[in-house]
């Protein structure tokens, strides 16, 4: 897989393929579930109001890394934020946070809950920390906001 070749792709639900929703579900449980040990209701009604990020590989129309945003009152919220193990280290994650940033663009308020050990990744993108540290699902979790300089 060569990096400047991924598809980079933001569609709400309605406008998923069966096949993207199936990769998002299988890499999504890949990762949260089955590697992180958690066990948690994944598929969920968000899921039916949020616009999902995704790098593709048209190689094989394989899902490299993923993300959800949605937004709530005067926010958007970004979850589920998650690449696929064989491609970690390659800056996938870092290409997609710039990517779905560009695409909530005019957003003053962007909040997302981070696993503790990824707080200095969400702040290469001017996140700050907002809350103490919190159990969530068993994992340590940090709540983290970004507010934007743009106005709407």
């Amino acid at each position: 897989m060569i990096l400047q070749d991924i598809q980079w792709l933001c569609k709400p639900f309605n406008q998923l393929s069966a096949k993207e929703l199936h990769n998002i579900y299988e890499l999504r449980q890949r990762v949260f579930i089955i590697e992180q040990a958690c066990i948690y209701p994944d598929i969920d009604d968000t899921d039916l109001s949020s616009q999902h990020a995704m790098a593709i590989d048209p190689q094989d129309d394989s899902l490299k890394a993923y993300l959800r945003f949605f937004k709530r009152n005067n926010e958007t919220i970004i979850g589920r934020v998650t690449t696929c193990p064989l491609n970690r280290r390659q800056k996938l994650g870092s290409l997609l946070m710039s990517y779905a940033l560009k695409q909530i663009r005019d957003q003053q308020i962007i909040k997302l809950s981070a696993q503790y050990h990824l707080v200095s990744f969400y702040e290469q993108f001017d996140f700050k920390v907002a809350s103490e540290p919190y159990n969530e699902d068993g994992i340590l979790h940090i709540l983290m906001v970004r507010f934007s300089n743009r106005k709407n």
